[in-house]
């Protein structure tokens, strides 16, 4: 059997994506694979039917479960040609626990035309770290910058208050806060902390690395960027012709890379990584809005854009927020208000993604 797929699971922040891409580049290198993520558009417009590969192949989808469809589609195509197919190709789908598995991997595992192909019949979970699993984290992410970590189950104990899913993500993070920022455990008693403590360290690195300053409208951009999870040139150019009291009306790229790290050739400006980072800084930027412009006006405006312009990943990001974030989300419900569907061309679109977010949101609480 040349296809051979399967599924890895767990919250956000606990690792799939980092653990992709090291299993991918170890079979580029070592072994000679091609190997990679998949992008929304590849997956539906690439032509799988006459795909020839020209080595052994792994592809990687991220958030596997907001696409089940068009992956059954190319998986089939896939698999209905493996017989002639040169090179083994490997799919590892990726997706976050609390996506239900009804919704996405049952269709999958237990289509006819796939169940021969599937790896196993149910995805890798990805269990909550060990104390010493995350003490080796803190430990070498220290090391980095030169420290030591003078007591480490203290350390171990104010990450758990942090983080009860004791996830790598956020061992990560505490360690760079302490190496970098030097504050006392006092300082730190929540996720929100740590988290408002590394957006404070990225933006003094951004604002040294952009001397003229950082206007407003940028970090506007930043936060309109996440929501989408991502802007292409044809919504950049929409942007335009939107709001220009809220958006930069020119176009720096130096200090749109700065602020959002660039890692695709099809987004013009990418959205703030890792996810749960990204949301906070949303959600930071919103209340910023709010408290400056009266009653949410401008926090109102940034969120009916977001639904104008990709209403399908403005609803799934909503969506990771209130899982991620519920308390922050909870003070800035005009996210998903039904009056941002007024302002938008495709009625029918909107609503249909308003309505999944709706649905999601109930299920979270």
């Amino acid at each position: 059997i040349e296809l051979r797929w399967w599924g890895v699971v767990g919250p956000g922040g606990m690792g799939k994506s980092r653990l992709a891409l090291e299993l991918a580049y170890e079979k580029h290198t070592a072994d000679g694979w091609a190997a990679g993520f998949l992008e929304d558009h590849q997956l539906e417009h690439f032509d799988w039917e006459h795909w020839q590969p020209l080595a052994p192949t792994l592809l990687l989808v991220d958030y596997a479960g907001t696409k089940p469809e068009t992956l059954r589609k190319t998986l089939r195509r896939i698999a209905d040609r493996q017989a002639t197919l040169p090179f083994t190709v490997r799919v590892l789908l990726l997706e976050r626990a609390e996506k239900r598995a009804e919704d996405w991997w049952e269709p999958l595992a237990n289509d006819p035309a796939l169940i021969h192909t599937r790896h196993q019949p149910n995805p890798l979970p990805l269990n909550p770290l060990t104390d010493d699993q995350l003490g080796q984290i803190l430990t070498t992410v220290l090391a980095q910058y030169g420290r030591t970590p003078t007591n480490l189950p203290d350390l171990l104990a104010v990450l758990a208050n942090i983080d009860p899913q004791r996830r790598p993500l956020f061992a990560v993070f505490l360690a760079v806060v302490l190496a970098q920022r030097n504050p006392t455990f006092g300082e730190l008693l929540a996720a929100d902390d740590v988290l408002e403590a590394l957006y404070n360290l990225l933006l003094g690195q951004w604002q040294k690395a952009s001397p003229g300053g950082i206007p407003d409208t940028y970090l506007n951009l930043q936060a309109l960027a996440t929501l989408c999870y991502g802007l292409t040139q044809e919504e950049w150019s929409t942007l335009q012709e939107l709001n220009k009291e809220l958006f930069p009306t020119d176009w720096n790229e130096a200090l749109v890379n700065t602020l959002c790290q660039p890692y695709s050739d099809r987004l013009v400006v990418h959205p703030l990584q890792p996810d749960i980072f990204g949301e906070y800084v949303v959600l930071r930027r919103l209340r910023r809005l709010t408290e400056t412009s009266g009653p949410a006006r401008k926090g109102k405006q940034l969120a009916a854009t977001a639904w104008q312009i990709a209403p399908k990943n403005a609803s799934i990001v909503i969506s990771r927020m209130a899982k991620d974030l519920p308390h922050l989300l909870d003070s800035q419900k005009y996210l998903y208000d039904s009056e941002n569907l007024l302002v938008l061309g495709n009625v029918e679109d909107a609503l249909l993604n308003w309505g999944k977010l709706t649905v999601n949101l109930t299920y979270y609480k």
